[in-house]
């Protein structure tokens, strides 16, 4: 059962637990015509490139793609995206989280992605799994976006990890991004990550292993 050991082993979703980006899959799923599926590329590209934030992109894609649509239509991009998503599960890193919950480890996925599809799609997998995204809120029309990116993915972080105080922190994840995140675990598994950031945990004197290259 989980949550009998006092071992913490903390997942990142996009890229670690699936092979690619969800939003961007989300996005362009959810792009009604050509026109749609080229404007959401459009804010990718322009968020890559540093031309906007992660937060207004996510923000913008949001009304273009989601504000738009009735309850009968959310529902069913939902289901066609969590049938992309088991495409495209990173088996091995999904089979370690299985193995931390089959010994009992406390599990928590710590993601950027909107919880309005994440928490779902992560709780097939277990409904004890700990849960941690992106919030979403439609006030008068106007989206309020909690981005956990960054600075703010780095806070929920030391947050849980305080809350749970446990002997052992895993954390998987394929991001230098989340290097202040790798900074606070005893155990560190990387998915296909770059020579940059193998790079920079040489520097530090971080051991990691490799899961899935």
């Amino acid at each position: 059962m989980i949550g009998t050991t006092d071992v913490l082993s903390i997942f990142d979703f996009d890229k670690t637990l699936i092979r690619e980006d969800s939003f961007r899959l989300f996005s362009l799923l959810a792009s009604e015509n050509l026109w749609g599926k080229v404007s959401v590329l459009a804010l990718a590209v322009s968020t890559k490139v540093g031309l906007i934030s992660n937060q207004r992109y996510k923000e913008s894609v949001l009304r273009i793609v989601w504000l738009t649509k009735d309850e009968k239509e959310r529902k069913s991009l939902l289901q066609k995206l969590y049938s992309e998503l088991k495409e495209i599960e990173n088996f091995e890193v999904v089979n370690s989280l299985k193995n931390h919950i089959e010994r009992g480890d406390r599990v928590v996925v710590l993601s950027a992605s909107p919880s309005f599809y994440l928490k779902p799609y992560v709780q097939f997998w277990s409904e004890d799994i700990k849960v941690f995204g992106s919030g979403l809120q439609v006030v008068n029309g106007k989206i309020k976006f909690d981005n956990l990116y960054g600075l703010r993915k780095e806070l929920c972080a030391r947050s849980i990890i305080e809350q749970e105080k446990p002997s052992e922190v895993w954390i998987y994840t394929d991001h230098i991004s989340d290097l202040p995140i790798i900074k606070l675990a005893d155990h560190v598994r990387l998915v296909k990550p770059s020579a940059k950031l193998c790079d920079k945990l040489r520097q530090l004197t971080i051991k990691y292993e490799i899961v899935s290259s």
